[in-house]
């Protein structure tokens, strides 16, 4: 059986995945623009996390559908490919030569959307990188604004999400008279009174705090 996508110049489930890609870029680029000049973060850091990583996953989550999708067809003209191939040794008539034209421009067609998918999708992953990178600079130079709260937020982050912080940890850092505009008196001491024991550990927030402190400190 001949399908009617042969005779077309691209066929429509190609149609289908570029027509997917564009706006899988269109979305990613309009949905990171407004986190960009939104207000989230600025009262939560933990907030803004949360909303880049549902936005995010929305987004990624159309990754998995275009390479289904992409799959899909690979295995479509490979049946093709096979239902035609015995043929071809023993029928050299003016259809056959066209069945394997159009196969060809086929699989070219493939090749042209993976090359396309393979780009754009790694251009959106470091958009992504680099949005949520230049969200967390903006929220960093307000360091010394942050209370308490915010502080154990920005601290959990650094920390890579291997601790959290619930009501007693902020009351601690209350009581110690600890905010974003003293946040070098966050030392090992500090960690250990918080619950941090992990001496490693300890070492990546001190570092990352005097970091925080150099980097803003003549912004």
């Amino acid at each position: 059986t001949l399908f009617p996508e042969w005779f077309v110049k691209t066929s429509p489930k190609i149609y289908r995945i570029d027509t997917m890609v564009n706006a899988v870029r269109s979305d990613s680029h309009i949905q990171c623009h407004k986190l960009l000049n939104s207000t989230a973060g600025s009262a939560s850091f933990h907030a803004f996390r949360l909303q880049f990583n549902i936005m995010q996953n929305s987004i990624f989550s159309k990754f998995v559908d275009i390479d289904q999708m992409i799959d899909e067809h690979t295995n479509d003209i490979a049946d093709l490919e096979r239902s035609i191939m015995p043929y071809l040794s023993t029928n050299n008539n003016r259809s056959m030569k066209l069945l394997t034209t159009k196969l060809k421009h086929m699989e070219s067609e493939l090749r042209r959307v993976q090359i396309k998918w393979n780009t754009q999708s790694k251009e959106i992953e470091k958009y992504f990188r680099n949005v949520f990178s230049d969200k967390v600079q903006l929220y960093e130079h307000r360091y010394q604004s942050w209370s308490a709260e915010q502080v154990l937020e920005w601290i959990q982050y650094k920390a890579q999400d291997v601790i959290s912080f619930n009501a007693s940890h902020i009351a601690t850092l209350r009581v110690a008279g600890i905010t974003g505009a003293n946040i070098d008196n966050i030392d090992h001491d500090m960690l250990h009174i918080l619950g941090i024991s992990n001496n490693i550990l300890q070492n990546i927030i001190v570092t990352n705090v005097q970091n925080l402190i150099q980097r803003n400190a003549f912004a």
